[in-house]
């Protein structure tokens, strides 16, 4: 008898992108001691805690249509949902990498070149970091609102069923605040990067980069538009997102990921970019 697969813990990720022509996006690496990726080149982003849905973190949510969003995302039935996905993402992006996508009640950016704010939220951060206060908190007191304006849903991967750690991730795409430059937390990662997507790609094909699927299949998609405003324009009238959940094959001889599409994977959806398999070649995914 097989046994039943694990239940995917729901997850949400961000594509940080700064620059115009030849934009980057910001990448960090995951501790080697990882139970999860360990060593592997991510996106800033990690689980939905309970806590991510509460009442006082989604009344801080500001120029986002909840509405909208909990229509686009496919299994997601209420608003207080696609919330808590929003909030987490802005949460582990403050946490992993010290960017805080929030403005204060005037509608300014919280500004990290001051000495004395940014001092201020880095103790924030440790406490977060070692669970010793709530998001939730932090806004209230420092009267900050998430800038929801600027998210951009882009796609949906859930963790193969064969997996015994399976995650429902959500990826979202902002441009990164003015004057916050991102900095890893030495905990749960321990680099951190700018890249192209193109750069990025080169050196995961040189055997310098891990990126799992899903990392490297959004940098393959997004690299198609070289300059920031033309693809956070075409993210914003973009095709509908679809759930990809891969599935194991083989592919002459090397193991592959079948994905919408595929005639491997039996889902009558079909992604809007990129091929339908990926291969492992070596140490790097290609396309089939």
């Amino acid at each position: 008898m097989s046994e039943e697969a694990a239940t995917p813990r729901p997850a949400a990720t961000v594509v940080i992108a700064r620059g115009e022509d030849a934009w980057e996006a910001l990448l960090l690496k995951r501790h080697h001691k990882s139970g999860f990726m360990a060593n592997a080149y991510v996106f800033p982003g990690g689980r939905v805690d309970r806590a991510d849905a509460s009442v006082g973190s989604v009344g801080r949510i500001a120029g986002l249509d909840l509405e909208q969003l909990s229509a686009q995302m496919e299994g997601v039935s209420t608003t207080a949902e696609a919330a808590s996905y929003v909030i987490a993402v802005v949460r582990e992006t403050f946490e992993e990498a010290g960017i805080l996508l929030a403005r204060d009640r005037a509608g300014s950016w919280v500004n990290l070149a001051d000495e004395e704010t940014a001092a201020r939220l880095s103790r924030w951060r440790d406490q977060l970091n070692a669970g010793s206060i709530s998001f939730e908190a932090l806004l209230e007191e420092e009267d900050l609102f998430i800038a929801g304006e600027g998210l951009h849903y882009f796609d949906h991967w859930v963790t193969p069923a064969q997996e015994p750690r399976r995650y429902d991730a959500r990826f979202f795409v902002v441009s990164a605040p003015p004057g916050q430059r991102g900095h890893h937390d030495g905990r749960e990662t321990t680099e951190s990067l700018w890249r192209t997507p193109v750069a990025a790609l080169e050196e995961h094909a040189a055997g310098g980069m891990m990126l799992p699927p899903p990392t490297w299949r959004v940098l393959m998609d997004l690299s198609r538009w070289p300059r920031r405003a033309e693809m956070l324009r075409a993210l914003s009238s973009g095709p509908p997102v679809v759930r990809t959940e891969p599935t194991m094959t083989s592919h002459e001889g090397a193991f592959a990921l079948a994905l919408p599409g595929d005639p491997e994977h039996g889902c009558d959806g079909v992604r809007p970019y990129g091929a339908r398999r990926i291969v492992l070649n070596g140490s790097h995914w290609i396309e089939a």
